[in-house]
């Protein structure tokens, strides 16, 4: 697919049109992420995080076999999150492809697309508790628990900006803008949202029990389909922070006003943060 005219270019009010469900995914760069990109910078990205980690876990005076302190985890997955989409961004320079905030999946988008948003999160939703009620109906995610959330009031914030805020908009640039732009064009859209699905759960896996890989899977899954649908990531990083405030709140045993408060507030945030640089 060419890259939006000119003219779409330069106001940055007119998002392009969304693809035909029976064409490609969209196509950011005109040369394309190639298909390694995504992979050679998730191994860097993890490969320094894990570094940087044990150099943290040194100074703090953790002993082998010992479980890190949960301070070290919350440090620890900010360092990968932001290592992610540094690492991609300075693959794509140096394979020569243009790095802007459109290459990688962030337009504006039209307010119809809300109703997409909104359905996708809707079909996932069925799809986690129809999952979770056929293994294991008591089963919860205690990820937010593993990163310190209920240690004291500074870390619980902190907590919630990286779950809430900072995970939707790096993962979905990384996944979705990088992993499945460029694999979607190698294998074909769905061979390429599958795959980027399959990993989004796999790397969850470290923090979050067994039961909810497959659930993070399907939900990586969708938001490709959702991406693909609409040419940009703004509605799929609204969907990845109401999903994310409201399991935060869940887990933490939040009332019923708190995750409400959380669930709305989430989604804004990140919708506008992300839109003040979107093309």
């Amino acid at each position: 697919m060419s890259a939006p005219p000119p003219s779409t270019r330069s106001t940055g009010f007119a998002p392009p049109q969304p693809p035909q469900l029976s064409g490609p995914p969209p196509s950011p760069v005109p040369a394309g992420f190639p298909w390694w990109l995504p992979f050679a910078a998730l191994l860097v990205a993890y490969g320094i995080t894990i570094v940087l980690t044990v150099i943290l876990a040194g100074i703090a005076g953790v002993r082998a076999g010992q479980d890190l302190p949960s301070a070290i985890t919350l440090a620890g997955t900010f360092i990968q999150d932001v290592l992610l989409v540094t690492v991609a961004v300075l693959l794509a320079r140096s394979a020569g492809l243009r790095v802007s905030p459109g290459a990688f999946g962030l337009r504006r988008v039209s307010p119809w697309m809300l109703g997409l948003a909104v359905l996708t999160f809707v079909v996932f939703y069925g799809l986690l508790v129809g999952w979770s009620q056929l293994l294991d109906p008591t089963a919860q995610d205690d990820a937010a628990e593993q990163l310190g959330a209920r240690d004291s009031t500074a870390a619980l914030i902190a907590v919630a900006i990286l779950v809430t805020v900072v995970a939707p908009i790096v993962e979905e640039i990384f996944f979705r803008g990088v992993m499945f732009g460029a694999l979607g064009r190698a294998l074909g859209w769905l061979p390429g949202a599958l795959i980027t699905g399959a990993v989004f759960g796999l790397i969850h896996a470290g923090g979050t029990d067994a039961i909810f890989i497959v659930p993070l899977g399907m939900f990586g899954f969708v938001l490709c389909v959702l991406y693909r649908r609409t040419a940009s990531l703004l509605p799929g990083m609204g969907v990845h922070a109401l999903n994310n405030a409201l399991a935060l709140g869940v887990t933490l045993g939040w009332t019923p006003g708190q995750i409400a408060l959380i669930v709305i507030i989430a989604p804004v945030v990140v919708v506008a943060l992300v839109s003040s640089v979107a093309e």
